[in-house]
């Protein structure tokens, strides 16, 4: 298309309607281009008909190879509750789906990903709890999965009280095998002191207790988690309370102290007793602001506390400080480039299936993404943000977040 586009800006000649003629003209090329050509040589034309992934970037879209287009995801699985991983790999992804949780992608821009973490059962105190057990937690508390999630570079939730959270997960257990006296006066503790007691609200907790032994000899050691120290939240003196992934909601602290981890020695009546099933084993994951510290005393029987069993996430392994969901519920398709000269003018057209319910919202930018004007399809318009890189930016407002809306190709001329 030799010349210059050009907008009709004058009144003067009021019963001629130029701008109209226009649209009514690229409105045919433009259809033209659109009708089964993926790709064009056309002078001062961009086209695509997505035989292919082009998309520069993608935002609660997938692409469907089979359709050759673009299709919106179903949101409304965590209307609840759900965690943002940012990542530069999927490395690490798929091993998040246990204790009822699943993931989808949401953003992909070829680099980066955004993969949303959700539980697909219970309330929402339920769901949040089977999240944090699974990337914190794990099955058994030795394999979380958050420490397999190669190019980690965020977490974000859409849960006010996990921003600015760190986790931790304490654990201690008697090594078997050793004597005990057996009075039952005596406990191994760890005590456990919250360094910020200034903006740690809403601290969480979750917990298991077992308490092992000889049910032969009636020979038992309980366990207890105290939190805030002095108030029991889960004890166990002849079996396993495990309240990983349930909801705890109600144990929640502003700014605690302290919080103990206690086993509790087996009362035998005196006798002295050794075997390798009497002990006690208990374990919390912590959800909090700032660091803490532990104190581990021993006054009964020989116990495990080690590195290996004091995880923090924050430090030991990098995992970022929980943020606040950031991602809308809008679903971005911003197209591949063009090259443009110095253009004032351009006129775009879309291919679509947008729900009723739904609305599309077209955007040209011409600075390669820096600044984006709002247009109207099959109009003329000034191009205001001057460059030589051509984009579009495709957003879909979605009130009805279960319907399936599809982007099926564009088609934009300039000059």
């Amino acid at each position: 298309m030799a010349g210059s586009l050009k907008k009709w800006n004058s009144e003067a000649i009021a019963d001629v309607d130029f701008n109209g003629i226009h649209n009514f003209m690229l409105d045919s090329i433009t259809s033209y281009a659109l009708d089964g050509a993926d790709t064009t040589n056309q002078y001062n034309m961009k086209t695509d008909l997505f035989v292919s992934d082009t998309a520069q970037s993608m935002t609660h879209l997938t692409y469907n190879s089979g359709n050759d287009n673009y299709e919106t995801t179903d949101q409304s699985a965590w209307a609840d509750y759900y965690m943002d991983i940012y990542t530069t790999s999927s490395t690490g992804i798929s091993a998040l789906a246990i204790n009822n949780c699943t993931t989808q992608l949401i953003y992909d821009d070829g680099s980066s990903y955004v993969y949303r973490m959700y539980s697909t059962s219970g309330s929402a105190e339920v769901q949040r709890a089977e999240v944090i057990k699974t990337l914190f937690y794990g099955t058994t508390g030795s394999d979380s999965k958050v420490q397999g999630i190669t190019g980690l570079t965020n977490l974000k939730s859409s849960d006010s009280r996990d921003v600015g959270k760190r986790a931790y997960y304490y654990y201690i257990a008697c090594s078997p095998g050793s004597s005990i006296d057996g009075d039952g006066a005596d406990d191994n503790d760890l005590s456990i002191t919250f360094n910020n007691t200034s903006t740690n609200t809403d601290c969480s907790v979750w917990s298991a207790v077992r308490a092992r032994g000889d049910s032969y000899y009636g020979v038992w050691g309980s366990g207890s988690i105290q939190f805030p120290t002095g108030t029991t939240v889960n004890s166990a003196s002849s079996s396993l309370i495990d309240e990983f992934g349930t909801d705890t909601s109600a144990d929640e602290q502003d700014n605690p102290g302290t919080m103990l981890l206690r086993q509790h020695e087996p009362n035998t009546g005196g006798t002295t007793y050794s075997g390798t099933q009497v002990a006690a084993i208990t374990k919390t994951l912590i959800l909090c602001a700032g660091s803490t510290s532990a104190n581990y005393t021993e006054a009964w029987k020989t116990a495990e506390f080690s590195e290996g069993s004091h995880v923090d996430f924050y430090t030991d392994h990098s995992v970022p400080l929980i943020e606040a969901a950031s991602i809308g519920d809008d679903a971005v398709l911003v197209t591949s480039t063009a090259t443009l000269a110095s253009e004032n003018n351009a006129f775009v057209k879309t291919l679509s299936n947008i729900d009723s319910s739904n609305s599309l919202t077209v955007e040209f930018s011409a600075n390669n993404g820096t600044n984006y004007q709002t247009i109207t399809e099959r109009e003329l318009f000034n191009i205001t943000n001057t460059g030589t890189t051509g984009q579009l930016r495709l957003t879909i407002t979605r009130t009805d977040a279960t319907t399936t809306d599809t982007l099926d190709g564009y088609s934009y001329v300039w000059g």
